[in-house]
């Protein structure tokens, strides 16, 4: 019984340190990330799930990023179009 309540508290210590500790970071970085709009941290060098997780939402966070970009551009350009056009009916 002893062995088993060791081996119990030993398997829930280890699950929290390398599981359930980088997820809470993970989820941490990625809420400040969506309020801030800025690029977070993340474990990407870890060869298990947590560094899949975390390599999967920095190319989603990347690809986020060319969005922005392009949108961004595309409404400048518009705003130029828009601006020649009043211009040029005035």
């Amino acid at each position: 019984l002893v062995v088993g309540v060791a081996g119990m508290l030993l398997g829930g210590w280890v699950l929290s340190r390398h599981l359930l500790a980088p997820l809470r970071e993970i989820s941490e970085q990625v809420d400040q990330a969506a309020q801030s709009g800025e690029t977070v941290a993340l474990p990407v060098d870890r060869d298990d799930e947590i560094g899949r997780l975390a390599r999967a939402f920095r190319q989603v966070q990347g690809r986020l990023d060319q969005w922005r970009e392009r949108a961004t551009s595309l409404e400048r350009t518009m705003d130029r179009r828009v601006s020649g056009r009043r211009r040029a009916a005035c």
